[in-house]
């Protein structure tokens, strides 16, 4: 009576050994892509900095322009990215969709891949470009984003996908292809922006809590007109300090009117930039804010 026990066992723990592997690839595909990106594929596009391993104390990053892609050759297909991009499936996606793209990998059944060769059910669609999207955000929970990945990279593994279809490929028109290029912003490259430490984060938004704000009603009635915003005008006197004569008042009169003072300063003569510079002291004293 044993013998029968023991093996309805066997299949229920062969299932849960197969839902255990699957997870262990599935954290695989999660940080799998982090981890190849910068290998062959580092030479075909652009690839952001990598952040600071210390992210409390690191030399400041200045914000750069990321060069776009020729998206005419990453939608036919980049032949210089042809042999990597079928690597990478190789490494990276075969776990899942299988070699030949049946959606038979070892975590393929417990995930419920895509089977590209069949034409029905796509989530967002079998075209090049809904491949890239697909690619680009993923599809929660089974399927992580690869924006790791360069434009380039996705569009290039977008075309080893179709490769597997048999079916005829679907064709993108030209308007799709202009909306993923305007939503990915593929031709024009993305703004990297700059990035300071947390040191000097701090010291900067200490700074700004200790503005200075003008009393413009403590300025003389015929100089109050060159004030246009109190609050600005302060903070830009505070970063002032340590300039005189000549080049605080050109530094003044080129920041205007973003800087909170009116263009009207560079009408001043001498006497009149020597008056406002003393009214100017009286009236940040009188308004000085810690707010």
């Amino acid at each position: 009576m044993a013998q029968p026990e023991r093996n309805s066992i066997l299949p229920t723990l062969a299932w849960s050994l197969a839902i255990l592997l699957a997870m262990g690839i599935f954290f695989g595909l999660l940080v799998g892509p982090a981890l190849t990106k910068g290998g062959a594929g580092t030479a075909h596009g652009y690839l952001p900095p990598q952040a600071p391993t210390d992210l409390t104390e690191f030399d400041a990053v200045k914000g750069r322009q990321a060069p776009g892609i020729n998206l005419g050759q990453a939608v036919a297909g980049d032949p210089a990215l042809k042999t990597w991009a079928k690597d990478e499936y190789g490494k990276i996606c075969v776990a899942c969709h299988g070699p030949a793209g049946k959606g038979d990998g070892p975590a393929g059944l417990a995930l419920q891949a895509r089977n590209f060769t069949l034409n029905e059910a796509w989530k967002n669609g079998p075209k090049l470009t809904q491949i890239f999207q697909t690619l680009s955000k993923g599809l929660p929970p089974k399927m992580p984003a690869y924006d790791t990945y360069t434009p380039a990279q996705r569009l290039a593994l977008a075309h080893v996908v179709q490769g597997f279809m048999a079916f005829p490929k679907p064709a993108a028109s030209a308007a799709e292809v202009a909306a993923m290029d305007a939503e990915f912003s593929l031709s024009a490259g993305v703004r990297d922006p700059g990035r300071v430490s947390v040191s000097v984060a701090a010291q900067r938004v200490a700074q700004e809590s200790q503005a200075t704000s003008l009393n413009v009603e403590a300025l003389p009635a015929d100089l109050r007109h060159l004030v246009r915003h109190a609050a600005k005008a302060g903070q830009t006197l505070v970063g002032l300090k340590g300039l005189s004569g000549a080049n605080w008042t050109a530094a003044l009169h080129a920041g205007a009117p973003a800087n909170g003072f009116s263009p009207a300063v560079g009408a001043l003569g001498g006497a009149d930039w020597q008056r406002l510079n003393a009214a100017l002291a009286v009236a940040t004293q009188a308004g000085t804010s810690t707010n």
